[in-house]
């Protein structure tokens, strides 16, 4: 029989039918509407348990060793590009880096000049003590504060800082409601919110799709055999929702998605929009063909 700390390791047990909803079903649906108050918690816990037990969460296997030590171009990432443009726009002095891992965006975030106090928090231990050594190693001219906690963003005690980023890192986090409230006492008055997510359209739902058919799959998770995972992901009509439960806190001021790189009519009249100087036309960085055919978007919210 299974124990108790196994059972949490692996998740809520749910039946066929409710797994698969659990996988095709957008994150903010799947966590108000299907799962059980003890579903969620039992969630919650198996999150906490994956992050430290995944082989692949480690400094040298996490992204293929793209860590803070990587030489790679980050420019050539889309989140890094993403993120750049973000710290360009609004230069902030202080960044809370919300599951930073293994620090690959981290180092591009505190080598930015404007940015003088740095804090992560991540819920592995070893990327923890990983970021912590880098960057105890840096010039303490460059930030005149820098540090990691252990732990959920919800439980951590950090001077409000004038911007707060997640990059790949919210999807995992299935209380996105309850992080955004929290969030609101952590960014001052006119600070930002910059969120760059894998979303979930067409491309990750055919992906989710094509798991739900596959053989074995979803009866694995159901007889307790592979873990359930928070591994959701994020849609614009999900992040109206946390700007209408901030009761006029937050407020979306930029939308970004990549679906643009696969419709040929939005990639032309992008290109014609930058050769007259005039950047991408608002209207097509959010119009639903790109949104429908984009697999990660940039969201800014701003602290009123």
């Amino acid at each position: 029989m299974m124990g108790e700390s196994q059972m949490s390791s692996l998740g809520p047990r749910l039946s066929a039918f409710k797994v698969a909803l659990f996988l095709l079903l957008p994150n903010n649906i799947v966590w108000s509407w299907l799962l059980t108050a003890q579903e969620r918690r039992e969630l919650l816990e198996a999150n906490l348990h994956g992050n430290d037990e995944r082989p692949d969460f480690t400094p040298e296997a996490y992204q293929k060793g793209n860590s803070f030590d990587s030489d790679a171009d980050r420019r050539k990432h889309m989140d890094g590009k993403w993120i750049l443009r973000f710290l360009e726009t609004y230069n902030p002095d202080s960044v809370l880096e919300c599951g930073p891992g293994s620090g690959f965006h981290t180092r591009s975030i505190v080598e930015y000049p404007s940015v003088r106090w740095y804090a992560g928090c991540e819920v592995n231990r070893s990327f923890v003590e990983f970021l912590r050594s880098r960057l105890d190693a840096l010039s303490p001219d460059k930030l005149l504060s820098a540090q990691v906690f252990l732990g959920d963003v919800k439980e951590i005690e950090v001077a409000p800082v004038q911007a707060v980023i997640f990059s790949s890192s919210l999807h995992h986090m299935p209380d996105r409601a309850d992080i955004f409230s929290q969030l609101l006492s952590l960014v001052r008055q006119n600070g930002y919110i910059c969120c760059v997510e894998p979303t979930h359209y067409l491309s990750r739902w055919r992906h989710l799709w094509r798991k739900v058919i596959m053989r074995g799959y979803v009866q694995d998770k159901v007889r307790g055999k592979t873990p359930l995972s928070t591994h959701h992901f994020c849609t614009w009509y999900e992040f109206r929702g946390l700007e209408r439960l901030s009761q006029g806190k937050l407020r979306i001021i930029e939308v970004e998605y990549d679906g643009y790189r696969g419709l040929l009519v939005p990639r032309i009249l992008g290109k014609l929009s930058r050769l007259l100087g005039l950047g991408w036309p608002s209207w097509l960085r959010n119009s639903f063909p790109v949104r429908l055919f984009s697999s990660r978007m940039m969201i800014v919210f701003q602290r009123i």
